[in-house]
């Protein structure tokens, strides 16, 4: 197997099994180690030399299994505009790559990311990142775009080795950062009796304004038939609330409006909580 590589520092044709790190004589400019010279008798490399590159509605044609080996290379092939903002990047230009984020924004004005929200998330991140550094101020505490959060966490779905790959190169919530994120944004509630699920319901009453009874549940999915009881008072059945003084009577009027199905079809958020 051979691998083409475009890039300007490492631009050639590779053996698969290259040695990467050679022993070079001093007075020697370049030395190819001996897998890649190898591929000099190869004869469907010469075959592919001398074939047309694969462009247009050719790419069907090619194998799943070798467009699988390179994703990047295989979605660059698939899109025009990727191919171009390519080929701005490997130019290197000395002006801070003025010319592809140029093209980018074009490109983005013309609807070409509307449905890409991971992509908007990734560009838009990056662009917090260099106003913050042109400013001189540090990156900690740099607030994340929905859209960024939205690529991270589909990533780490997908990969959580690409994820960790990406944060540790990059920048980003850790994965563990990322599911106590979920948890403090989605307002989920842990297992079993924890104070801290009391303190979050606190704190959304406080900010709702209301000190009425309150029913804590942890499953949401059963709040409509789970009956509460506040002040010698059945709360959430039909028709107001209901005064009972024992406990025979409080398990006399579950069953009554469990058998007669007479629930609440609805629950206010309070009692929810």
């Amino acid at each position: 197997m051979w691998v083409i590589k475009q890039h300007a520092a490492t631009a050639g044709i590779f053996s698969s099994k290259c040695e990467q790190l050679v022993d070079v004589p001093p007075g020697t400019e370049k030395v190819v180690c001996d897998q890649c010279i190898l591929l000099k008798q190869n004869g469907s490399l010469k075959t592919a030399l001398n074939k047309e590159y694969v462009a247009g509605d050719n790419v069907k044609y090619i194998p799943a299994s070798l467009m699988a080996q390179d994703l990047f290379h295989s979605k660059l092939k698939n899109y025009e505009e990727l191919q171009y903002l390519n080929t701005l990047v490997e130019k290197h230009s000395r002006t801070g790559y003025q010319d592809f984020w140029t093209s980018l924004a074009v490109q983005a004005k013309c609807g070409f990311f509307g449905n890409m929200d991971a992509f908007q998330g990734l560009v838009k991140a990056v662009a917090v990142q260099t106003k913050c550094e042109a400013a001189g101020k540090a990156l900690n505490g740099m607030q994340f775009d929905s859209y960024f959060y939205g690529f991270l966490t589909t990533m780490a779905a997908m990969s959580p080795a690409a994820a960790k790959y990406f944060l540790q190169d990059s920048f980003g919530w850790s994965l563990r950062s990322m599911r106590n994120q979920c948890q403090i944004n989605g307002g989920q509630i842990e297992d079993g009796i924890v104070l801290t699920n009391f303190k979050r319901v606190a704190k959304y009453i406080e900010d709702l304004g209301y000190n009425g009874p309150l029913a804590l549940a942890s499953d949401q999915t059963a709040c409509v038939k789970s009956l509460r009881s506040h002040n010698g008072h059945l709360v959430g059945a039909q028709g107001g609330d209901l005064p009972f003084l024992t406990g025979e009577e409080l398990s006399a009027l579950v069953k009554k409006f469990t058998t007669n199905n007479q629930l609440c079809s609805k629950v206010g958020s309070p009692i929810i909580f």
